[in-house]
């Protein structure tokens, strides 16, 4: 009698092995089938193709052909950069300036740019400044910058380092980090301003927040110096390392000098 009972535990154990391998086997051909069925809807286009670099191009010509501003000043950066297309400075100028006559404050800054730069076009300082100034008057942050830029070294215009002040503060004010930074520096330097350690500090480090490595670097050694009366070595620290970090060559100079990791 045990040896039967034993004979029949061992036939029902048998039986449940079998039928646990066949439902394993059923499960991986359905999971098969499945894999399968996607594989073939993504062939058959069911899923959008990646944009093509020629896509764009083309989608940008074509838009810029029927007078899109937007697209003429995009397409004008790519021949600029020789990003996509081959570098066309001409070509990029031609772009600039359809864009500039229907009013792209951006178009007009870039072309300020080639003129200064005399890229596709002859350069021209005096040329720059105009273009500049129609920008900055539109409020294009990055053109008022420039244009203090001209200012503040005489190119194309009488230097004046007020006027340069103006210009700075207008970009500056925007949140524009370049902006900040200058004006920073006119305050530090008591250029077309009345110098202030402290009103220097406080755009610097709008600047640096922004990660500006100069505004970082400058606003560090006034912090290490004391410039505002009194010094701080934990903030010295904290903007020379990240000034230092985004390559500013300076601030790896004094970082190594007066070993500011030990404080």
């Amino acid at each position: 009698m045990v040896k039967d009972r034993d004979m029949q535990v061992k036939i029902l154990a048998v039986g449940l092995m079998t039928t646990m391998v066949i439902l394993l086997g059923l499960i991986a051909l359905v999971v098969k089938l499945q894999m399968g069925s996607s594989a073939r809807g993504s062939k058959a286009g069911k899923t959008e193709a990646p944009v093509t670099t020629t896509s764009v191009v083309s989608e940008l010509n074509e838009k810029a052909d029927d007078g899109d501003h937007e697209a003429q000043y995009r397409l004008a950066l790519l021949y600029v950069r020789g990003e996509k297309v081959e570098q066309d400075y001409k070509k990029a100028f031609e772009l600039y300036q359809a864009a500039a006559r229907q009013g792209n404050a951006a178009a007009k800054n870039n072309l300020g740019v080639m003129y200064a730069k005399g890229q596709g076009v002859e350069k021209s300082y005096q040329t720059a400044v105009l273009m500049y100034m129609k920008s900055a008057k539109l409020g294009y942050a990055r053109a008022q910058n420039n244009l203090g830029v001209m200012y503040y070294f005489g190119r194309g215009t009488k230097q004046d380092y007020k006027e340069a002040v103006a210009c700075y503060r207008k970009a500056a004010e925007q949140g524009f980090a370049p902006a900040q930074y200058n004006l920073g520096l006119m305050y530090a330097k008591g250029r077309g301003v009345k110098k202030s350690a402290i009103k220097a500090m406080k755009w610097y480090e709008k600047a640096a927040e922004q990660g500006d490595p100069k505004a970082q670097y400058n606003l560090g050694i006034m912090y290490f110096n004391g410039a505002a009366g009194k010094k701080d070595l934990q903030k010295a620290k904290k903007w020379l390392k990240k000034s230092h970090k985004n390559g500013y060559a300076d601030a790896a100079i004094v970082w190594k000098k007066y070993e500011l990791w030990k404080y």
